[in-house]
Order: C-alpha cells, then structure tokens, then sequence
C-alpha cells in the first residue's frame, strides 16, 4: 500500500487503519478473543498473539509494507525500532488479554483493541517520516 509525500499524517493512519489486511486481521482477533474471555479457554492465545504481531502477515508486516508512492522506501523512520516497539505491545497486550480472558471479561477484550489501535498510532507518530500537512 503506498501513499504520496505530499500527503497528511491523517491519510497515514487512514492507510494504516482502514487497510483491508488490517481490518480482517483485527476483526478475526477480536472475535477470537472475545470468545476466548465468554468461555475462559486460554490455551490457543499465545498463537494467537504470535499471529496477530507476526512479520510475515500481521500488524509488523502491515507497519512494514506502508511506502512511499512511486517507491520502495518505507514511511517510517526508524524500522527496527518501529519492530522493537510492536514486540513490546506484544508482551503487553498478551498479558492484558490473558486477564481479561481468565476473567471472563470480553468488554474488557474490545477496550483493549481500541487501546492497541491508539498504541500504534503512537508508534506511527513518533516514527513517521516528514509528510507535508
């Protein structure tokens, strides 16, 4: 997916947010979660959460094909922070979903999808490379 230098920031995170891959990729996961917290069962979140962070076709992958248009330069700053930082939202969000699921709590589950969506917006922020606004 690319975007034109002459974009805003704001198209960045429609890009990001609004992306087909993206959208299935939170739906499907925060339907399985939800599910997950309605019955207590726990033992398929780890990969679960390794495929939602997964490089190879979930959010990191996502961060990681956003370019330029008309180039094969990536948007962001600093990639291997970019990837730094998701593996850390990846620690924190598989101990807040574990809680959640644990306590039969999936109100708590879609909070903390929303909390994701706006974590990454944060990472986007810092590390977006100077588009015009």
């Amino acid at each position: 997916m690319h975007i034109t230098e002459t974009k805003s920031y704001d198209r960045f995170i429609d890009t990001m947010f609004q992306n087909k891959q993206y959208q299935i990729l939170y739906k499907h996961h925060l339907q399985l979660f939800r599910n997950y917290a309605c019955n207590g069962n726990t033992s398929n979140l780890e990969n679960d959460i390794n495929n939602l962070f997964s490089k190879t076709n979930g959010i990191p992958f996502i961060f990681s094909h956003i370019t330029f248009k008309n180039s094969e330069t990536n948007i962001l700053t600093n990639p291997k922070k970019v990837e730094y930082e998701l593996y850390q939202l990846k620690q924190k969000y598989f101990n807040q979903f574990n809680w959640h699921i644990q306590h039969l709590n999936p109100e708590g589950i879609l909070n903390k999808f929303l909390e994701l969506n706006t974590d990454l917006e944060t990472i986007a922020k810092k590390y977006l490379k100077q588009i015009s606004r």
